[in-house]
């Protein structure tokens, strides 16, 4: 009895507990950049990416949600004369439809990406490429940020980009919706709103331009990946215990090199709008598109117009 051991396993039932375990472990792992296709492929229609996670019901609703929303607006564009009281209110249902299906879009963009990085062998930390990450955002503000597996920024830059097409859309529609509003309230509250929507064109710019210098970087230094509160954290920290200052790195060159690009292009397109274009040239383009919108009922835009026209004849350029 001395001997005798305790407990013991046999080999018979280790070979079956390691053939248990072969049998187990998944036939099929997914690509660690199945969240980036998944997230794409959502980008450009709904319920793609849903069903390339394999959630086909979703998917397949999803994209039936799109088809119905996008003949909702075009039997509505096509019917409106026929639509008992047609006006500023069917104008209103449309454009808050449209920003809804918007907030829908992005949800549905960062669903995918978050069930697909679940699925996953390992988590996806970014393609490592600066780039396609700066392609990618240059085509799409966010696709990018979607490419340095930052989910989170890339809808921040998302909405932007869907607001941007959304602008395009109401200033390409605005003589449609314009005829059919009755004059009074309904095309003065049409004018601010248009005119308010046009303001936001530069901010659109900036986000785009920012888009693409964020995914440089990112895609260069994947520690930057970390939340904005600890980075900030840490270059207090920094500062605090005054550590030496890092050498400009190769990204940060880049992005140097893309600024002084841009501020060239900028100065070029200056001095060319200047020497070739006289700024007669222009002040007459600006009170002729004055003339045009007062004539077709406009009041508040060429008020705008009028005031500008006034500042930019008052400067002094040079010949």
């Amino acid at each position: 009895m001395k001997n005798e051991k305790v407990w013991s396993i046999s080999e018979e039932r280790k070979t079956k507990k390691i053939a248990a375990e072969t049998v187990l472990l998944p036939s099929f792992r997914p690509s660690p950049r199945g969240s980036l296709w998944a997230a794409t492929l959502s980008l450009f229609f709904w319920g793609l990416g849903q069903i390339y996670n394999k959630q086909y019901q979703k998917g397949i609703l999803l994209f039936l949600l799109m088809v119905l929303g996008a003949s909702i607006f075009y039997f509505t564009l096509n019917l409106w004369d026929r639509l008992p009281g047609a006006n500023l209110a069917v104008f209103l249902s449309l454009a808050g439809l449209s920003l809804l299906a918007i907030l829908v879009w992005i949800y549905h963009i960062l669903e995918a990406y978050c069930v697909a990085n679940r699925k996953q062998s390992e988590e996806f930390t970014g393609i490592e490429n600066a780039f396609l990450a700066a392609t990618a955002s240059a085509l799409i503000p966010g696709w990018g940020q979607l490419a340095n597996g930052q989910p989170k920024k890339a809808a921040f830059f998302l909405f932007f980009h869907f607001f941007r097409c959304w602008l395009v859309g109401l200033l390409w529609l605005t003589p449609f919706f314009w005829q059919r509003l009755t004059e009074g309230p309904e095309r003065i509250f049409f004018e601010k709103f248009l005119l308010g929507a046009t303001l936001s064109i530069p901010l659109i710019i900036f986000c785009w331009l920012l888009s693409i210098s964020d995914a440089i970087a990112i895609a260069q230094h994947p520690g930057k990946r970390e939340s904005l509160h600890k980075r900030i954290r840490y270059a207090w920290n920094r500062w605090r215990i005054k550590l030496p200052k890092v050498p400009i790195s190769r990204g940060r060159r880049l992005r140097v090199f893309l600024l002084a690009m841009l501020l060239l292009a900028l100065t070029a397109a200056y001095f060319i709008s200047i020497y070739f274009p006289t700024q007669q040239f222009y002040l007459s383009k600006m009170i002729s598109l004055e003339q045009k919108l007062e004539r077709a009922g406009f009041m508040i835009i060429p008020e705008y117009l009028k005031k500008i026209s006034t500042m930019f004849s008052r400067l002094t350029l040079p010949r």
